[in-house]
């Protein structure tokens, strides 16, 4: 949005900037029809106390500071002050800049997502871990309420598998949080 804003303007500078250069150099043949035109004398009361008076001297009665040749000189100085060049490498810098944010920021959304898709799959591994967890618990409680030792036995196996993958859960839960920490 700010980019093109710029451009927008270095764009009309640069296409206006001809028009001004030529009103600036036509004004002071301007200046001139300015005093040949006389004001009636209502219009200049007053202003020109009761005598009859241009219009360049009614213009240049309303700023008691700046003469007309004054600012066209002022305009002109403030024009040729301008400097295209610099224009355009500001221009540049600044398309330069915005490149390099949208990139920063792509790469950062980039990030979040990775980071969200792993603590989703920590989260999930986590359940699973406390499941198998829970149930291995009430296997044990159920053997040893019984007091069956031969049942245990084959429970064990069972459990023995259980626990096994319950550590390879585990593994696998600190591979993730080494990948998000690295992220």
């Amino acid at each position: 949005k700010h980019h093109r804003a710029l451009g927008w303007g270095l764009v009309n500078h640069q296409s206006s900037r001809s028009s001004y250069e030529d009103l600036l150099t036509r004004s002071p043949n301007q200046l001139e029809i300015l005093k040949k035109v006389v004001l009636p004398s209502s219009l200049g009361h007053g202003a020109f106390d009761g005598h009859k008076g241009s219009l360049y001297e009614w213009i240049s009665s309303q700023d008691e500071h700046s003469s007309l040749p004054d600012l066209i000189r002022e305009c002109s100085e403030a024009l040729k002050q301008v400097n295209e060049t610099s224009l355009e490498q500001l221009q540049a810098l600044a398309t330069q800049l915005i490149g390099s944010a949208e990139q920063l920021i792509k790469r950062e959304t980039i990030k979040n997502i990775v980071q969200d898709v792993k603590l989703q799959e920590i989260e999930k591994v986590a359940q699973e871990q406390q499941s198998m967890a829970q149930s291995l618990q009430v296997t044990i409680q159920r053997v040893l309420g019984n007091g069956d030792a031969g049942a245990l036995a084959n429970v064990s196996l069972s459990n023995q598998r259980l626990v096994q993958l319950m550590h390879g859960n585990h593994q696998l839960m600190e591979t993730k949080v080494k990948e998000l920490e690295s992220v």
